[in-house]
């Protein structure tokens, strides 16, 4: 059959993106921004790092599956991109460090 790259393809290659972009600089990044915006020590900023991966472990061994089973898989990545879009708009707004991470 012909070739078809349909939204779901598009999505998915924005969430590669996405994923690779995160995996690769944002944290560091983010690490050096939480510093000089909040002055926020190495020793607190390893602690938000460990409480970090432990909420997305959990979010992903909780939610995801049934997020995927009543939203389904187009819906959900849809949904994602745009949480993920939105709060990443948000960082550079956020005044204080209470608000950055709420």
């Amino acid at each position: 059959g012909k070739f078809r790259i349909g939204p779901e393809h598009l999505l998915l290659l924005n969430s590669m993106f996405s994923v690779f972009a995160f995996a690769g600089c944002v944290d560091g990044v983010l690490a050096l921004f939480l510093k000089s915006q909040f002055g926020l020590a190495s020793k607190a900023l390893s602690g938000l790092y460990a409480f970090n991966g432990f909420f997305v472990g959990l979010v992903q061994l909780l939610l995801v599956r049934v997020l995927v089973q009543r939203l389904g898989p187009h819906l959900l990545l849809v949904a994602v991109n745009l949480t993920a879009a939105l709060g990443l708009a948000c960082i550079s707004q956020a005044p204080m460090a209470g608000l950055f991470f709420a």
